[in-house]
This record gives structure tokens, sequence and C-alpha cells, in this order.
């Protein structure tokens, strides 16, 4: 069995809007690597990897690729703001190969099976959740899916929806992911969270306890959150250095922090084994202390996003944050006094918001004067709070494209907060960026991060993608 898994036919400007210019080519695919891996050590080894964006296909390339190498079986994945590419490329495979098996997974697609199957008809089924051991089984029951938990298909004009498969309870039992069939040496992580070139990214837990509303993550990995040993993880992190030349790790967990004791062994562990490559990662304010956040840094942690998402407490309380402004002041501030580089995460009009709560938020923003501050609009993904809200403020767009769920352009919001309005909301958007970097606090730290050739890589293409706001 010939098997394929790719990421769909789509422009960086898709992912990336108008900040493609300095986001770097940050599209591993962690999942399809790890799905890659598993199913090569059950026994299906003729397994290929394309990365369609990275090498620069066209849709003739990509066409005869899949004539040339006659999959039987091809995987994607998908988000939200992909889906109209993804559609477009299943198409685009079946047209080419009509006898072969297209699966997708992703949080899109666990969260809507049934719709996604409707408006995509060329796709065949759907990996629900963690992909791994349901892609193995798929494989193993090609020609009789009836009994593969996790997956949503279609037998003849009929969808079925499987009964759901439980979550890996131990991580560890999954192998490295197969590095060595994807692109490494042509990913570049975005400026914003690499200190040092090349720096790659990792995952090494999965699940959330929180309950953001905003956030549908918890959809795949569930919302116990399951570490790798923290021996694994450095491991991992050597064999990222040895060969492929990795200079800094970025860890893309959603909240790297949220077990103490874990941090801890894995911060012991590096300083034991001389690792001596930098990292950073994302946290919540409401999990890390000045005993932590030493402890992290003299491992080799230099920088830590935090999600702020609102200077006003109101709405930290309607989205179920599950933090005050308070302890977010003062996680900033511990973590800037100890010399974190400190990047925060901001998103402004939310619903039942004015434009006076849009201000305060641009406002504390310019208090806290982090290194780095991302401003974004609220985006009512699927089955979230946010969704329910928006719709009940009456500012949700239900014909809104697919594309238009991303968070780096918001030229065609899927929700406009009737208080502000469309074009007021953009207005605060571009005001926000452009008046934060200027903000004399927030120009001095990042003027004293000019140390380094990286540095000034860095800062040269943060400034492309500010200039296009």
């Amino acid at each position: 069995m010939k098997i394929l898994l790719s990421e769909p036919l789509c422009p960086r400007e898709a992912i990336w809007g108008k900040f493609e210019k300095g986001a770097g080519s940050n599209t591993f695919s962690y999942g399809l690597a790890s799905i890659a891996s598993y199913c090569i050590k059950n026994g299906f080894k003729d397994i290929k990897f394309i990365e369609p964006q990275i090498e620069k296909l066209t849709k003739k390339d990509y066409e005869e690729f899949l004539k040339q190498n006659g999959f039987d079986v091809i995987g994607l994945t998908s988000c939200t703001a992909t889906m109209d590419f993804v559609t477009s490329t299943i198409k685009l495979i079946k047209q080419t190969l009509p006898n072969s098996k297209v699966i997708l997974g992703g949080v899109h697609a666990t969260l809507l099976p049934e719709e996604t199957l409707k408006e995509c008809e060329d796709l065949d089924i759907i990996c629900m959740g963690e992909g791994e051991i349901t892609f193995l089984k798929i494989l193993e029951n090609i020609k009789n899916l009836s009994k593969v938990k996790g997956i949503a298909y279609r037998k003849d004009k009929e969808i079925i929806i499987n009964e759901p498969r439980e979550l890996i309870r131990d991580i560890n039992i999954l192998p490295l992911p197969a590095y060595n069939l994807f692109p490494m040496d042509e990913y570049k992580t975005q400026v914003t969270i690499a200190k040092v070139f090349p720096t790659k990214t990792m995952l090494v837990s999965r699940g959330c306890v929180y309950n953001c509303g905003f956030c549908n993550a918890c959809a795949v990995h569930g919302r116990k959150v399951r570490y790798k040993d923290p021996k694994r993880v450095v491991e991992e992190m050597l064999y990222l250095k040895n060969n492929f030349n990795t200079k800094g790790i970025a860890f893309f967990d959603s909240t790297f922090t949220v077990n103490k004791q874990w941090v801890n062994d894995f911060c012991d562990l590096i300083v034991k084994k001389g690792l001596g490559l930098p990292w950073s990662c994302y946290s919540r304010t409401d999990t890390v202390d000045e005993e932590l956040l030493q402890k992290m840094k003299a491992s080799g942690c230099w920088g830590i996003t935090f999600g702020i998402e609102s200077g006003n407490q109101k709405t930290l309380d309607s989205i179920e944050k599950g933090v005050t402004v308070e302890q977010n002041t003062k996680a900033v501030n511990l973590a800037l006094k100890l010399g974190y580089f400190v990047s925060a995460n901001y998103i402004i009009c939310w619903p039942r918001e004015n434009k006076k709560d849009a201000l305060n938020t641009i406002k504390y923003a310019k208090k806290l004067a982090t290194h780095l501050a991302l401003f974004y609009l609220p985006i009512p993904f699927p089955k979230t709070k946010l969704y329910k809200l928006c719709e009940e403020d009456g500012g949700l767009n239900k014909e809104a494209r697919w594309s238009d769920f991303n968070g780096y352009n918001f030229d065609n919001p899927v929700y406009v907060n009737p208080r502000v309005g469309k074009k007021e909301m953009q207005k605060l958007y571009n005001y926000a960026y452009k008046t934060y970097y200027i903000t004399p606090k927030v120009l001095w730290r990042n003027l004293k991060e000019l140390k380094s050739k990286d540095a000034f890589k860095k800062y040269f293409y943060a400034t492309r993608c500010f200039l296009k706001i």
C-alpha cells in the first residue's frame, strides 16, 4: 500500500495574511510526522510526505507528483482557516487518482465531521481526535471500516459516524516523529519565537485542563494533560540538534507550565545533560511563579508567550479565562524583571465590549510593554463558547468562508461587534499595532535586544511584517 501524507495546496498569505513576509515557514506538521512514524513502526513502510507550500508546487506540479507515485491512500490535516484549500486539494487528488482513499484529520474535521463530508464530496474518511492509532486502523481495515473507532465515512450515499476512540493514555508509546520524511532544513520558525536560527518546533504534551471560550483545541486531545517523559523530550531535542543543525527549540504546547513538577524535572535534566539549546514556550500567567521562572531561565528558556487576551476583567470572566488582570500584570512584570523576552497576545472588540473597552486593552498592553504584542479581532471558531457569544450578540457572519477564519487578516471579519462596527474595529486593530511599537518603553526594550546578527535578522523580518499593517 502506497501512502502519502500531505499539507493542502495553500498559499502562505492564506495562513499568515499580512504577516507572511516575516512569518517564516513554520508549517511543520508534528501530527502528520507522528502518524507517519507510528504507521512505519507497525509495518506500513511505504510512506511519503509532501509540503506543497515549502516546495513551491503549482497545481500542475502536485498533480504530476500524484500521477508519478500512484498513491492508494492520501492523508491530509485541516484547520478551519485552510478548509477551502483542503477541499480544492482533495478534489484535485480525486480527479488525478479516482481510486485512492482520501483521509482528513485535524481540529476542524473532528468538530464538524458530518458537515465536512457534506461540503467536501470527494472526501472519503475523517479521522477524528488523535490520529496515530485511528489512521493505522483505517489502513488495516480499509475495505471494512464499520468497526474502526474514531472515524466518519461514506457508505454508499450515507454518512456513518462511528463511536469515538479513547485518547492515548501514555503518549510515550509513540515513536519519535518521522523527521526524516520532512524537509526539515526548509522550515524556518517565525521570528517572534526564535532567538537563534535555525530554531525548530516541538510538542511535549497533549490536552488542556482549561476552558477558554475562544479555543477548540481540546476537541482533539481532550482536557487531561498528558506529558512525554522529560528524558524522551531531551533525547528528541538532541536528535534535532545533531541531525538538523538545530540551534534552538520553540515548544508549541498551549500551556507548557501547567505541571510544575514536570517542568522542574525537565529543567534539571537539561542542565545535567548540558544541552546548550535556548528554548521558548507558551504559558498562562497563573501557572508560573518566581522560583519556576528562575529555574526555566537557568536551563536555557529565553522567551515566554502569555495569552493575556484582555485588559478588562469583565471580558476575561465572560470568556472563562480563569485569571485576573492583576495575575496577568504580576506574571508579566516578573518575567520581564528576570530578563525574559516576553510576548503577549490580545484580542480586542470582544462580544459585549465597546470601543472604550478595546482602547483600554490597548492602553493596558502599552503599560505592560512586553517586547512583543500580537493583537487580534475575535475569531469565533465552530463549537466554541465564543461562537455562541458572537451569535447571541448579533454580529456573526454566517455567510463567511472558512478562509475568513484567519488570525492574521481581518479584511472580512467573521464577527462584527455591533457596538463598534466593522470599519472602527479595523481602525482599532491597525491603531494597536501602529502605536504599540513606537511606545518609548517598548521601543527601548527592543533596541536593547539588538546584540547579535540573529537579533538583527529577527527584527528586520518583524519590521517587514508590521510595515504591511
